[in-house]
């Protein structure tokens, strides 16, 4: 019985649990767990990222458009060689109105299986309450790969 307990334990641990990134004021941020939209657009964008930079405007006029219904959209950086002031000077740079956060240990990135800036994954909010990835990839087909 025990054999079994500890077994059950170690598979347990193994199972991923929601990932928490912190927002630009410090706080812990379990998206995950937090939000009520029915949809979240995590969108993955890095501060000195040309690619990511050239599709702000795209990017914000999508935030506009679609804030107002049952649509939450977070962009989301992973790259730890910049600090919170750093980020916000991109943000207020290219005028990203939507909430951001700083994902530094990528939970977030993993959770939804991204690797590259800039990167969309979008979840839709299940019927039991949980997120269930529908997409991930590009913003568009204008950047088909690196140098294309």
């Amino acid at each position: 019985m025990l054999a079994t307990l500890l077994s059950l334990l170690a598979r347990g641990a193994l199972i991923e649990a929601e990932p928490v990134a912190t927002s630009l004021e410090g706080s812990q941020v379990a998206l995950f767990e937090e939000a009520a939209e029915s949809v979240l657009l995590v969108l993955f964008v890095a501060v000195e990222c040309p690619i990511s930079n050239r599709f702000a405007p795209s990017v914000n006029a999508i935030y506009e458009e679609f804030s107002a219904v049952d649509f939450a959209m977070w962009t989301v950086y992973t790259d730890d060689l910049f600090s919170t002031d750093e980020i916000l000077k991109h943000r207020a740079d290219f005028e990203y109105g939507m909430p951001a956060l700083m994902d530094f240990d990528r939970g977030i990135a993993k959770h939804g299986g991204a690797t590259v800036t800039p990167e969309a994954v979008v979840f839709v909010r299940e019927v039991s309450g949980s997120y269930r990835m529908v997409y991930r990839g590009r913003i568009d087909h204008q950047y088909v790969g690196f140098g294309k």
